[in-house]
């Protein structure tokens, strides 16, 4: 967090608008008016002041609208207005305003489009441009609209790899190339195309490669070269090709702790280093080896931690240590270790955002069960089923406890049945569809056939024979 820069930046806000206010027709003052309003949004921004930092970059664009309506032949205010735009769509996303992000996005997109029209030879509305399609892309993505997300993401990229054939001395055109490559991989991960996103990738490393041999000095090549490699071995693991996978992380690791050797104080480096032993532990516990991956998730867990001591205000940091949290209570899980798997979750509940402790609390209660801690874990099970979670995992992990349960419980093995069955009818039909690595075989019985019916009835599951096949049934 950087007080300092925010309050120069309202100070500055604060001096400009008073000429503003004193001189009103001077184009000018009012031009750098909208300027510090960005400016001053960036800083909130950087500090975790969403709600005003979108107050300052909508006011920015205000500024930029008005002077581009009175200054029609002057192209500067018009790029100020698509960037100010871009921003705030930005924010917008941030919040989870897609609808209000989307259009934001492209009203900047058609300004760029037509400035890049208009001068062709300028480089900068080109790439202004990758950032609308960009944010476009990664909007549609949130949307679930993956189709069009791929459409924008490569109409980006085919504008970077023009820039970059144009202007082969600008090394960022092909850096920004190499991060979008990374994003679109994410996307196609997400619409089920791990084959197509190995190969962006494999094309993302081969630029970093070569601007890392151009230009040795500058770590953040080699810190991007490493998450790269990183990424690629997370998809080849989904691939189940694990040794491609093991090569990709091998090298991804040696780059990071390469650059936490050069930069110790340097703490995104340690935070992108402990990512990178993470998901190599989470391919080796995937992959069949959950005894291997304990010894990297502890070194996951070390470098994440001493990142988050020394600056616990980095979001990204503790987001990371938390699923580095929960992942290793994950693997312990595998191994059977449920008392160490109840440390982990304890752990990764203090860390986790609000809206996904409930599930959490839902999977310690699983462990808990396990260790025999059956009292304990039915009543947080019982305190968590009167809870109304945005999330869909809640719901399907209290299903998996509840059928625990009534694997268990000869009593209320009917009762627990009927609860699982319920909570994973709620997460199927709030949104859960993650793909489900983990069995829990637990069979369930009724008394008779017309209880079963009439459980399945209230679940709305007969609704499915409205869509059989309208032929006559045979033997």
């Amino acid at each position: 967090m950087n007080v300092d820069a925010e309050a120069n930046d309202r100070k500055a806000l604060e001096q400009i608008s008073i000429l503003t206010k004193e001189f009103p027709n001077e184009p000018l003052y009012r031009m750098k008016q909208g300027i510090r309003h960005v400016d001053l949004g960036n800083s909130l921004r950087a500090n975790g002041n969403r709600t005003e930092s979108e107050s300052n970059y909508s006011l920015a664009a205000k500024i930029f609208a008005k002077l581009s309506q009175e200054f029609p032949q002057l192209t500067k205010y018009r790029q100020r207005l698509a960037t100010s735009l871009v921003s705030l769509a930005n924010t917008e996303r941030a919040r989870q305003d897609f609808s209000g992000a989307e259009s934001h996005y492209r009203e900047a997109l058609a300004i760029q489009t037509q400035l890049a029209e208009d001068f062709p030879l300028l480089s900068t509305y080109r790439d202004d441009q990758v950032d609308s399609h960009w944010g476009i892309a990664y909007t549609m993505k949130r949307l679930e609209r993956l189709d069009e997300s791929e459409s924008e993401y490569r109409l980006a990229l085919d504008l970077l790899e023009k820039l970059s054939a144009e202007f082969p001395a600008n090394a960022e055109f092909r850096h920004r190339r190499a991060l979008l490559c990374q994003d679109l991989a994410v996307m196609l991960y997400d619409d089920g195309k791990n084959d197509v996103g190995a190969e962006i990738l494999s094309e993302a490393i081969e630029m970093l490669v070569q601007l890392v041999a151009e230009y040795p000095s500058i770590p953040k090549y080699r810190s991007e070269l490493s998450a790269c490699r990183r990424n690629l071995g997370r998809v080849l693991g989904y691939l189940n090709k694990r040794i491609e996978s093991t090569e990709q992380f091998r090298d991804a690791i040696l780059l990071g702790e390469r650059l936490v050797a050069d930069q110790p104080s340097a703490l995104p480096y340690q935070a992108s280093l402990g990512l990178s032993y993470s998901y190599f532990a989470a391919m080796l516990r995937d992959g069949g080896s959950p005894i291997d991956s304990v010894e990297w998730y502890q070194k996951a867990l070390r470098t994440l931690t001493s990142a988050y001591e020394q600056d616990r205000q980095v979001y990204l940091t503790k987001q990371s240590l938390y699923k580095c949290h929960h992942a290793y209570a994950n693997a312990f899980r595998k191994l059977n270790r449920h008392a160490e798997a109840v440390k982990e979750w304890d752990a990764a509940i203090e860390l986790a955002p609000q809206d996904k402790k409930p599930a959490m609390r839902g999977l310690r209660a699983y462990s808990r069960f396990k260790t025999g801690e059956q009292v304990q874990a039915m009543a947080e099970l019982t305190e968590l089923t009167q809870t109304d979670p945005t999330d869909p995992y809640h719901n399907y992990t209290l299903a998996r406890v509840y059928a625990l349960a009534s694997a268990n419980d000869l009593a209320k093995k009917e009762e627990y049945a009927k609860l699982a069955v319920e909570q994973l009818y709620h997460a199927a039909t709030t949104g859960f569809k993650e793909p489900v690595a983990d069995v829990d075989t637990v069979k369930v019985t009724y008394a008779h056939p017309l209880k079963l019916m009439l459980d399945l009835r209230q679940m709305g599951e007969t609704a499915v024979l409205a869509d059989r096949h309208p032929r006559k049934l045979t033997r």
